[in-house]
């Protein structure tokens, strides 16, 4: 009989000793996962770390992808012209029509956190669906959420 066979038997003959066995399973696994897999896939840029994450979540939580934030006073783009860029920003999203240079179209031409609310608004009104939400899924790299939060962040106060 191989050592593992005897280390396997031996465990399950005697249950505190199969609860090391599985305890000690476990925190190998995760060991492997949380210092080898994860910081991986984290380099190639496969999932996003946890800066990435935060900066991901301040895009949702932008003032401007609020349907309801615009200052009509401060809002320079036509309702037709917010709709327009708010099918834009939807065809381009998805996994088969995956266009970031679209996406980062749409926010530069809205200039400005009220436009952008009222392009958000129409999409909400056409999609039926958060505007900020589908950037947040549509962002699958840092690069993409830096460049997006650099426009965000050029918008005048």
């Amino acid at each position: 009989m191989s050592a593992p066979q005897m280390a396997l038997a031996s465990a399950a003959s005697n249950p505190k000793n199969l609860a090391i066995v599985v305890g000690g399973a476990l925190i190998l696994v995760g060991g492997v996962y949380f210092f080898v897999y994860r910081p991986v896939m984290q380099k190639f840029g496969l999932i996003p770390d946890r800066q990435a994450i935060k900066k991901l979540n301040q895009i949702k939580d932008y003032k401007g992808f609020s349907p309801t934030y615009a200052r009509p006073s401060k809002v320079t783009i036509s309702d037709a012209r917010a709709l327009e860029l708010a099918i834009q920003a939807h065809d381009n999203s998805s996994w088969y029509n995956d266009d970031e240079g679209a996406l980062y179209a749409v926010l530069q031409e809205a200039g400005s956190p009220d436009n952008l609310s009222t392009i958000a608004k129409r999409y909400q009104i056409r999609f039926k669906s958060s505007m900020g939400e589908m950037f947040g899924d549509a962002l699958s790299s840092a690069e993409e959420v830096k460049r997006v939060k650099d426009i965000l962040l050029s918008y005048p106060a």
